[in-house]
């Protein structure tokens, strides 16, 4: 189980800072439309 967790780990940070990158930019993009 360690070194699956520690094979997908970096993978698993990658993939959040991607989602939260793209929930920015669509958070930008709805506020934008509201102005």
């Amino acid at each position: 189980m360690d070194t699956l967790l520690s094979f997908f780990g970096p993978w698993t940070w990658f993939i959040i800072a991607i989602a939260l990158f793209l929930l920015e930019l669509l958070a930008a993009g709805v506020f934008f439309i509201w102005l």
